[in-house]
Order: C-alpha cells, then structure tokens, then sequence
C-alpha cells in the first residue's frame, strides 16, 4: 500500500517540480516492499496439499479400521504441528504458519469424525470452543495473520452455528472472540486485524439478538457501543475502524428501517421496550459527545442521526413519512461523512462519503420512481442522474485535495 501511494504521489512531486525524476527512481529503488507473490505461493501451496491430504482420507474413511483411524488422525495433527514449527524456525514463517494452520484443522475435524466414529451427540458449541482455543493459542504462539483469520473463521463460524441450530448465544465463544482475538489485534502490527475485530464484533451483537430472539433493532445499541468506544480511544488505530464499521453498520440497518416501517412489517414487527431503550441511547449519546468535546471532534456529531432512533416519533404516523424522515437521516449522515472527509483532507473518508451518499440515492431512486416511470425512462434518468452525481462528487473531492490532505 505505501509501495502504490509513493508511486502515486511521487509522480506529483516530479511534475511540481518539488523533487526530479531520477530522484524519485532511486526513492522507490530503496523502498521495493514486500514481495506479496512470496508470501502468497507457500500459503496456497500449503492449503492446496493439506486439502488434498485430509479429501483423500475422508474419501477411503469407511474402509480404515476404528484405531487406524485415530493414529492418521493423531499423527497428521502432530505431524502438521511439527512441520509448521520447524519451518518457522527455519527462517519459513509463511509455509510455517500455513502448516500450523493445517495442524489446527486436523484438530477439528478430527474431533468432528471421532464423534461420527462413537455416535456422540452435541448439544451445544463446546467443540468449537475447544477448536477456537487451540487456533487462539497457536495464534498468540507464531502471531501470523494465516493464524488468526483462521482463528476468526473458526469462531465466528462457531457462534452461527450455535444460533443457527441450538439457538443460543455462546458466551464462551464470544468471549475468546472479545478476549483473545481483541487482545491480539491490540498488539499486532497488522492495522487489518482490527479492522476484522470490529466487524466480528458486529456480527457476534447480531447473532446475540437474534439467538436471543429480541427484537433485530436492539442491534443499535451495540452499534452504540462500538461508536462510542471509538470516540474514547483516540488512538487512529482502533478508532477508525471501530467507527467506521460501526456507522456503515448503522447505515445498513438505517436502509432497512427505511424499507421496513416497524410494527408494520415481518422484520420489524414490533418495537423495543422505550424506557430502557432510550435510556440506553441517551447514556450512550452523552458519553460520545463528552468524548468528542475532549478530544476536539464535535463537529463529527452528525453520525449519531443513523443511531438515534426515529422510529419511535414514525410508529403512528403514515409510511411516507417515516420514509421520508429515514431519507433525511439517511442523506444528512452520509453528506456528513463526505464534508468531514473533504475538511480533514481524508481520501478514505471523503470516498465512503461518496459511496453511502451514491447508495442512498440510488435507493430513494428506486424507492419513488419504479412504479410510476416507464421503465427504459427509468433506467435512462437513472443512469443520468449517477453520472451527474459522480461527476460533481468527484470534482468537488479533487477541488478540496488539491488544497492539500493526508491521503488517507
């Protein structure tokens, strides 16, 4: 990534002028970055032999004796184990990791086909906490990114399929999500694995409400949750991505509220208890501003309007107005988005901006003129109104950073 911005940028400070042209050839010589293809072919590699390895086996698994069984089973779990170590400690870290990964799959798949062998029965996640605990400590031990979006795959597939078939949340799998693969992001180097951590906590709220079977718009308190910790944590590291999942997740919901009127309809069918609920906004709501006033960033307060629940002042009311009063929120926060982007001179920030102002037009679009427009017109005026605002978006963003910004 710092490889293609000092591409980029370099190229600007040749035409003005700031540095020469061979000047910038021997900056990018001394800045050749990672070779990603290096790093890339001993992981597929590794993926593609381990799979052929375990498809093999459970392609003859009916015909291999009971014990037989559990010594392929012990000994490729071993031997994976040992591999991945010895290359690691070889000076190999990425065909090390790949095949300490591989070690970890063993491991739970082996737990998988034992129970097949002994007709065991689960009746909740207890194996895949035992499997995401040891991808967890395999991740603590080599702390290679392989590791830990296989551990997050592996816990987050665990509480799904808790919801999805005991239907119940696991506790124990959020909390190694929380503890461990939180505390791990926190130390890590890899900006990316917060970026994973904030979304999965997203996801693990979700499935909470839904394995909890309250009703879906409790999510936004989490979402809450996940904003407002961005605000105290003034760290850019953890700030960023907690706030930018958590308003592109409120944004989302905010979208299907618009659709789907509560207490109106099958996905909102009816609305949370209002006292602890608005109890909870508003708690939540003076922590953040108290935060945003310390840290200097009240102008950034417009993202509460995705969180602030509207609803309530739309349940008795007509639809078009509850759509409209959610159109409203919806073009304000993401018209926020983009002002604070162009004022912080934020690349990254004025472009998410574009994109939910694009998204939300789009959808008010389709939402008003479907059912009475002809339908080539439709498309027509659509397609129009895009490249207009694209247009204009983008002319407004490059007017702004050619005044100067981070790029980020």
């Amino acid at each position: 990534m710092f490889k293609r911005w000092l591409h980029r940028e370099g190229k600007e400070w040749v035409r003005e002028g700031i540095i020469t042209k061979e000047q910038l050839t021997r900056i990018l010589a001394r800045n050749p970055g990672p070779d990603r293809r290096m790093s890339w072919l001993p992981i597929l590699a590794g993926i593609l032999i381990g799979l052929g390895i375990l498809s093999f086996i459970a392609s003859n698994w009916e015909g291999i004796p009971p014990f037989l069984r559990l010594l392929i089973l012990i000994g490729g779990m071993t031997g994976f184990y040992a591999a991945g170590e010895q290359c690691t400690r070889q000076g190999f870290p990425h065909t090390g990791a790949v095949l300490t990964g591989l070690g970890v799959v063993t491991f739970g798949g082996g737990m998988v086909l034992v129970g097949q062998m002994y007709h065991l029965v689960a009746f909740d996640v207890r194996l895949f906490i035992l499997w995401g605990t040891a991808a967890l400590i395999s991740t603590f031990l080599y702390r290679h990114p392989v590791l830990f979006y296989l551990t997050f795959v592996i816990l987050s597939a665990a509480q799904w399929y808790s919801t999805e078939e005991f239907r119940t949340f696991s506790y124990g799998t959020a909390m190694l999500f929380f503890a461990g693969l939180g505390w791990e992001a926190h130390r890590s180097e890899h900006r990316l694995h917060r970026w994973f951590v904030a979304a999965g906590v997203v996801h693990q709220s979700l499935l909470w409400v839904i394995g909890s079977e309250e009703e879906a718009l409790w999510l936004f308190p989490f979402l809450m949750v996940l904003y407002t910790a961005g605000d105290w944590w003034h760290s850019r590291g953890w700030r960023r991505p907690l706030q930018t999942v958590s308003i592109s997740a409120a944004f989302l919901m905010t979208l299907v509220v618009y659709y789907n009127p509560p207490g109106e309809s099958g996905t909102f069918p009816s609305l949370p208890a209002s006292l602890p609920y608005l109890t909870l906004t508003a708690g939540f709501l003076a922590l953040s501003l108290r935060a945003k006033h310390r840290w200097g960033r009240l102008r950034e307060s417009d993202s509460w309007l995705l969180f602030l629940p509207f609803f309530y002042l739309t349940a008795d009311g007509p639809q078009w107005l509850h759509q409209a009063v959610y159109l409203v929120v919806l073009y304000a926060a993401s018209v926020g988005v983009l002002l604070r982007g162009s004022r912080r001179g934020s690349r990254f920030e004025a472009n998410w901006g574009i994109l939910l102002f694009l998204v939300t037009t789009v959808n008010a679009y389709f939402n008003l003129a479907w059912d009475f427009m002809p339908k080539s017109l439709f498309f027509l005026l659509g397609g129009l109104l895009l490249f207009a605002l694209n247009r204009f978006l983008q002319h407004r963003k490059n007017t702004r950073f050619s005044k100067g910004g981070d790029g980020r």
